[in-house]
């Protein structure tokens, strides 16, 4: 036992034979030496960032879990800057094949706007040949593409023209899909994702002005999520026209905003449904005719309390300080049935430098989903995020999400124990089909 958490035994799973198995990651947060505008909003902002560290910033119950341990790096501002980050773009051979090892047979990963087309004019065809023979490698090793064409970066002159808030975007964001898709392997069953977590991306960088461009007005914000579903069907009919064999959807992000009971209890239900249209649904309630599945990335479980979206359980918290509750999975699960569309989890995971909870997570998560399946809801897929230790956007370096840990001083690739967990998880599964 560790921190009151037992070390778990292999869930019993019942999966399809066909599930997908695997991690994520994002462009930005593992290739190194990016150009685009969280490169340099890092650059402007990263004394800032580390005079008020993020993890100091909302929790009403204290510091995360771990947080003296975590404190001095995330005061450090190079802590914010995203530099090499762990050189992906030169290793992905070395961690696709690090992924395989798992038994993974499938792989997220995002293209990066700002390679592929560094101006508005240029598309770079060595960015495109960098991409393709990535997603041909995975293929080759029995590895199903997750391809995100949007992970929250965007090249600097689109951020010079107002970025989303420019009504042209969309289309000038489609001739990049058309571009990227083009290049790709063809009939290879290949998932795209068109854009990762809009309510995120636009609620963090237009309602509370945490992310570039630092704006907090709900007209723009109007805006912006017009364009990003705009986007995401121009984007779908495109792809499609190129590779109708792909399936295609968007990540949303999904909380679980969960009533409290109690004598305010219909007033806690009123909150979480607001909770529910307000940050999770309204993606794909615009989109969902154009979506060939349900991409649910899921994290947040939140107790709403009267007039608070809260959680004061005691439940265990990540070194982010967000509560741990897998069970949530299931109610979340439960509550994207209603779409009748195919699921795959896209990401789920947890800050967890010691990896104290991170097995336990995965082993209780993976039970939440079988027990949805066994409610006869069509989930195809889990991906955990994330595959390796990453720049965790406007908390830097010291959150520690991966399966992987990375030394960013040598490079050094080490698999933490919970990888090892959710390898046997994956090889029990297949030794009883």
């Amino acid at each position: 036992m560790t921190n009151g958490i037992e070390q778990p035994n292999l869930p019993i799973l019942n999966l399809p034979s066909d599930f997908l198995w695997g991690a994520a990651t994002a462009a930005h947060q593992v290739e190194g030496n990016n150009n685009n505008d969280w490169t340099i909003w890092e650059k402007h902002n990263y004394t800032q960032l580390a005079t008020n560290p993020s993890a100091n910033k909302f929790y009403t119950n204290g510091p995360p879990p771990n947080w003296e341990d975590q404190k001095l790096l995330a005061a450090n501002p190079n802590n914010y800057l995203s530099g090499r980050a762990v050189d992906h773009w030169n290793r992905w051979r070395e961690d696709i094949d690090l992924a395989k090892s798992f038994g993974f047979n499938a792989l997220r990963y995002s293209l990066e706007w700002s390679r592929i087309q560094p101006n508005a004019k240029t598309f770079d065809e060595k960015s495109l040949d960098h991409y393709r023979q990535y997603t041909e490698y995975c293929i080759d090793k029995g590895i199903t593409p997750f391809i995100t064409l949007h992970h929250f970066t965007n090249p600097i002159w689109l951020s010079e023209i107002g970025g989303w808030e420019n009504s042209s975007t969309p289309h000038l964001f489609n001739e990049y899909v058309n571009q990227a898709i083009s290049v790709m392997p063809k009939n290879k069953g290949i998932h795209y994702l068109i854009i990762n977590e809009p309510n995120v991306y636009a609620g963090g960088s237009y309602i509370t002005g945490e992310w570039p461009p630092n704006k907090t007005n709900p007209l723009t914000y109007r805006k912006v999520q017009k364009n990003l579903i705009k986007a995401h069907k121009i984007g779908y009919q495109t792809i499609k026209d190129i590779d109708n064999n792909a399936l295609v959807s968007s990540t949303v992000n999904y909380t679980d905003f969960e009533p409290r009971n109690g004598s305010f209890f219909q007033i806690n239900k009123l909150l979480a449904w607001t909770g529910e249209k307000l940050v999770n649904s309204w993606f794909y309630e615009a989109t969902i005719d154009q979506t060939d599945f349900i991409a649910l990335n899921h994290y947040m479980h939140c107790v709403t309390n009267l007039g608070f979206f809260k959680n004061d359980t005691k439940e265990p918290r990540s070194d982010m300080g967000w509560y741990l509750n897998p069970d949530s999975m299931y109610r979340v699960l439960k509550g994207l049935a209603h779409y009748k569309k195919p699921i795959i989890i896209t990401e789920n995971g947890l800050a967890d430098a010691k990896d104290t909870y991170r097995s336990w997570f995965i082993a209780k998560t993976l039970t939440s989903i079988q027990k949805a399946i066994n409610e006869d809801i069509d989930i195809r897929g889990y991906l955990h995020w994330s595959l390796m230790d990453n720049f965790e956007w406007n908390s830097g370096w010291w959150p520690k999400f991966g399966l992987i840990e990375i030394d960013r001083q040598t490079m050094e690739r080490k698999p933490r124990p919970s990888a090892y967990f959710y390898k046997s998880i994956i090889e029990n599964i297949n030794d009883r089909k």
